[in-house]
């Protein structure tokens, strides 16, 4: 419990885990909000899942991106090494890893100790209630519960539906924030604890309510944005909610809360998901089929080897997350971290498009 050292609290004031604190942990109100979360271990008893010990183990697969990933949380050496040791413990024991997992850990561990965190996020990653196979580097599942909002967006407002695929935002872009990453650096603190103990009582399914309640809360601004400008609301991006009343903490905390009451239609969620996974995994084999189509005819006669051996595409700044946009000004590809944080080269004065994707085609004249 880092935030519960004056001095500890002090260094992390500025840190990236604390993008959204808006002054509301505080040194006087650090050990309130401790004893607020003690409470979010009671759900442990109620499931047959047992934490993982967490110890030094030494180098895992993602052992660079895991340093890389603490050292974007935190400030300070230590707490980078106390996040590095869970979430290696973590790879260790799900044998697979993803950036999402260091925020929400980052979060948890301003409150709890870390062999705490370790069972919370036990429970998360294998309890069927919660969020299962989310925090995996292929993160279908994370892609395949976008798509079931989505479902769930059209049955409930269609209008904003049709909307959001008019515009060419489609739910993957922005759905991760919500779900893998728990809308950690999207909701400010208040609500962001609020969000938790929702998410912690009734699971996966509170995921959906809040994103229905998000975009029917701004249905006006959505309807009436344009691309960037509905990414804005649909990250509540910083500026918004320091120049627009409607996006203050208060009103917020408000759509938050009443995501927990919303009645979602009647469906099928083993029906919806296996159709959205079905066509999430035959989107991959077609582009990976184009892809390696693509550099065979750019191989070809050269001598070089035609082998498929790429990653998925990955920001071009900080060579880990999934990109966002396309920058018209670097001509790179850029993730809503590294473009939020104006990180070197890259400004967010420059141009970008969030349709990336169709840059990846060589055939694409993108002057």
């Amino acid at each position: 419990m880092f935030l519960t050292n004056p001095k500890f609290f002090d260094e992390e004031r500025q840190s990236p885990i604390m993008d959204r604190n808006n002054d509301y942990i505080t040194p006087d109100n650090i050990e309130t909000l401790v004893n607020r979360t003690s409470s979010w271990k009671d759900i442990l008893s109620q499931s047959n899942v047992s934490g993982f010990k967490v110890q030094d183990i030494g180098p895992t697969p993602s052992d660079r991106i895991i340093k890389h990933d603490a050292e974007r949380t935190f400030l300070n050496p230590e707490r980078r090494k106390t996040l590095a040791r869970i979430l290696s413990c973590f790879e260790n024991n799900f044998h697979d890893y993803h950036q999402g997992l260091a925020l929400t850990c980052g979060f948890l561990l301003l409150t709890m100790k870390e062999q705490e965190v370790a069972d919370i996020i036990s429970l998360l990653a294998a309890n069927p209630k919660y969020i299962p196979f989310y925090w995996r580097s292929e993160a279908v599942a994370g892609a395949r519960d976008a798509y079931v909002w989505e479902f769930l967006l059209q049955k409930h407002y269609p209008e904003i539906a049709a909307h959001l695929k008019q515009r060419r935002v489609v739910p993957e872009t922005f759905c991760q924030k919500w779900f893998i990453a728990l809308t950690i650096n999207v909701l400010p603190f208040k609500s962001l604890f609020l969000f938790f103990e929702h998410f912690l009582n009734q699971g996966y399914i509170y995921l959906f309510k809040f994103g229905i309640s998000l975009v029917s809360t701004y249905k006006e601004e959505i309807l009436s944005g344009v691309d960037y400008q509905i990414f804005q609301v649909l990250r509540l991006d910083k500026e918004l909610c320091k120049t627009k009343e409607n996006f203050s903490d208060d009103h917020i905390c408000d759509f938050v809360e009443r995501a927990a009451h919303i009645q979602l239609i009647s469906f099928d969620i083993h029906t919806v998901r296996a159709t959205m996974e079905k066509q999430i995994l035959a989107r991959i084999t077609e582009a990976e089929n184009r892809r390696k189509q693509q550099a065979h005819e750019n191989n070809e006669g050269s001598g070089s080897s035609t082998e498929d051996s790429e990653e998925g595409t990955c920001c071009d700044i900080c060579e880990n997350n999934v990109p966002d946009y396309w920058c018209k000004n670097c001509k790179k590809m850029i993730c809503e971290m590294c473009h939020t944080k104006n990180v070197s080269p890259h400004t967010k004065k420059h141009k970008v498009d969030s349709d990336w994707e169709k840059y990846e085609d060589p055939n694409f004249d993108n002057d």
